[in-house]
């Protein structure tokens, strides 16, 4: 009488430590396996990335018992490489009529997302029970639309479940990057009025999506929201809303951004830190120019010599302002304004 338990135990041992040949080799000697053995061997080749074997395994299962949603899942697992072969796997499950489960979608949507395969990760979803999916699965699928910008597809991803932040997130993100500013901030509204509440990333991802839109206007909307909701934005996203100004010329605010940002010792992105420069300069705006020189001094590597060019700059008047820990230096001038509300001390 054989040990079933013993065996089984062996095998996922082997591979564990990634001897999918010994579990083969231990699987091979038994006489009428059955279907917990077939999954554990499964799962152990794929554990290697032994695709191949998986496969054989899983037609042999085929052949001579039934296999259930555990024997599909370890495969779909050792396919995680291989994404042009997840449409096979769900004629065979349709085959043998068993459902797709959460973790085979979640399998397959993080293979198309590595793969950055969109279309094969909508015909996953297509072809499973959205009763099976969990929020992980969708939200991988939501995520390599992000990457192709399919902003309408990821929308569409969303009617089904009650999502949470990081979907919305991805779901955001694509459209960002197909530019639809528009549809970012009525998702937005969408969730602040039924949930659920979002997070720094999630607003600098809006904040960004209307950059990208060079809605100026929109971006600062949304910046002043976010004070209101007492959500303090990152780098990234008074990046964000730096370019977005200086693309719609309202330079003095863009200028103060960036400075509130050296102050803060933020890392400012280059291109919003390149157009301020070039309109300080033009203005003649010396004290703003050696700051912004200083912040791109650090943001870029190797640039640390442009410092020196601050040599022609009114230097005392510029050391002056900084001394001041509770003022904002905009534009060479003094306000005085405590840090934690320098939103509400954007000069019109």
């Amino acid at each position: 009488m054989q040990n079933w338990r013993a065996i089984t135990c062996a095998i996922t041992k082997a591979g564990r430590q990634l001897r999918w040949q010994d579990a083969v080799a231990i699987f091979s000697q038994i006489y009428k396996p059955n279907v917990i053995l077939y999954n554990a061997t499964i799962t152990a080749c794929g554990r290697s990335l032994a695709w191949r074997a998986s496969l054989a395994l899983l037609s042999e299962l085929r052949q001579v018992q039934q296999p259930d949603v555990k024997s599909f899942g370890a495969v779909a697992a050792a396919l995680r490489r291989q994404p042009a072969l997840h449409g096979l796997l769900l004629e065979a499950m349709a085959e043998e009529r068993v459902r797709p489960d959460a973790i085979v979608a979640s399998a397959i949507a993080t293979s198309c997302e590595r793969a950055s395969l969109w279309e094969a990760g909508l015909q996953a979803l297509a072809s499973i029970e959205r009763a099976e999916l969990d929020v992980v699965a969708v939200g991988t699928i939501a995520s390599t639309l992000a990457k192709g910008a399919r902003w309408a597809e990821a929308l569409l991803v969303l009617q089904p479940l009650k999502p949470n932040v990081v979907l919305i997130g991805a779901v955001i993100s694509a459209c960002e990057r197909a530019h639809r500013w528009t549809a970012a901030l009525e998702l937005l509204h969408q969730i602040w009025e039924e949930g659920p509440q979002p997070d720094t990333m999630l607003m600098d991802s809006v904040l960004r999506a209307c950059g990208r839109g060079l809605a100026w206007e929109a971006v600062l909307s949304v910046f002043y929201a976010m004070q209101n909701r007492l959500l303090r934005p990152s780098a990234i996203g008074l990046s964000a809303v730096s370019l977005a100004l200086g693309c719609g010329r309202q330079w003095v605010k863009m200028l103060h951004m960036l400075e509130v940002m050296a102050r803060r010792r933020m890392a400012a992105d280059v291109s919003a830190l390149s157009m301020g420069l070039e309109e300080a300069e033009q203005r003649q705006l010396q004290a703003t120019e050696t700051k912004l020189l200083r912040s791109l001094a650090h943001t870029v590597p190797g640039l640390h010599g442009l410092t020196r060019h601050s040599s022609r700059t009114n230097e005392s008047k510029t050391f002056t302002c900084l001394k001041n820990e509770e003022c904002l230096v905009v534009l060479g001038c003094v306000h005085v304004c405590p840090l934690e509300r320098f939103l509400t001390c954007v000069p019109v």
